[in-house]
């Protein structure tokens, strides 16, 4: 059997890299199972500053991307994660909700500001290459695209390429990214006033 942890609260991603290592985000700290002993690898990166971590990715080139309430944090198995924040990309608010990789490496990230006053700030990110580069940045938002609600939460990548994305309350919306075409499709379970693409 494999001996527990205890972790600081609730665990909000757990994934698998190339080497077969089980990746576990908890709250505030990132933990690896390489089969034998669990290790604590984010000591000194000052997550509790960012609030909470919210989601957790693994690349295809094992690159780490957490989703924090601070921002969307990338780190490549050495040295110090980078921060991405509104602050130094197009990412539209900086809780990070929601974020997954593509096998080509296409990274989505659901950006979502809860919050009393509504519409919320938000944004779906879909980045295709380097995220330090701007112009690698395609965000839709709400009212200003198809997305169907402010309120973001999950994304996953399915076999065919195209994003699902959680709208809460307006079901999942598909921005279909691996049949050639990129747009926005209506949410599952409700019919669309308007459709475009």
């Amino acid at each position: 059997g494999v001996n527990p942890f205890l972790p600081s609260g609730e665990i909000p991603g757990m994934a698998r890299d190339s080497d077969g290592n089980v990746w576990i985000a908890d709250a505030a700290a990132l933990h690896r199972w390489d089969g034998t002993a669990w290790t604590t690898i984010s000591g000194g990166w000052g997550l509790e500053n960012l609030e909470r971590v919210n989601a957790l990715a693994i690349g295809p080139d094992d690159t780490i991307w957490l989703g924090t309430e601070g921002g969307l944090l990338r780190w490549t198995g050495s040295g110090s994660p980078t921060l991405f924040t509104t602050a130094n990309s197009p990412l539209p608010t900086n809780p990070v909700k929601g974020v997954a990789v593509r096998s080509d490496g296409m990274l989505a990230v659901a950006a979502s500001k809860f919050q009393s006053v509504t519409p919320f700030p938000c944004g779906l990110c879909i980045v295709s290459g380097d995220p330090a580069v701007p112009s690698h940045w395609t965000v839709y938002g709400w009212g200003t695209s198809p997305l169907p609600h402010y309120q973001l939460g999950a994304v996953a990548f399915d076999p065919r390429g195209d994003l699902w994305v959680s709208t809460l309350s307006e079901g999942v919306a598909i921005v279909e990214t691996g049949s050639g075409v990129t747009g926005l499709e209506p949410p599952i379970g409700a019919l669309p006033t308007q459709l475009a693409l």
